[in-house]
C-alpha cells in the first residue's frame, strides 16, 4: 500500500502559523509523528511480539478503573455505625 504525501494549501491572506498548525492536525490525524517515533530505533520482532501483547491488558487496567470507582464522596472510607 502506497502513502500519498500530506499536503496543506494556505488560503490567501492565511497566517503561516494558522497553516502549521492544521498540517500538525492533520499528521497527528494520520498517525505519522506516532509512526516516525517507533521507527526511530530498531525493535527486534520478539519486542514487537511483546509490546502487542502487552496491549490487550493494559487496556483492560484503564477500563477497569472507571467501572469500578464511586466517586469518593462516601466519607474517606470510614463507616457510618455508631
Amino acid at each position: 500500500m502506497k502513502k500519498q504525501m500530506i499536503e496543506i494549501r494556505m488560503k490567501k491572506g492565511e497566517q503561516i502559523d494558522r497553516a502549521l498548525r492544521r498540517l500538525k492536525k492533520k499528521l497527528d490525524k494520520e498517525g505519522v509523528l506516532k509512526e516516525i517515533r517507533n521507527r526511530r530505533h530498531y525493535e527486534k520482532p520478539s519486542e514487537k511480539k511483546r509490546r502487542a501483547a502487552r496491549r490487550p491488558r493494559m487496556s483492560s487496567y484503564t477500563t477497569g478503573y472507571s467501572s469500578g470507582y464511586s466517586g469518593g464522596s462516601s466519607g474517606g472510607g470510614y463507616s457510618s455505625r455508631d
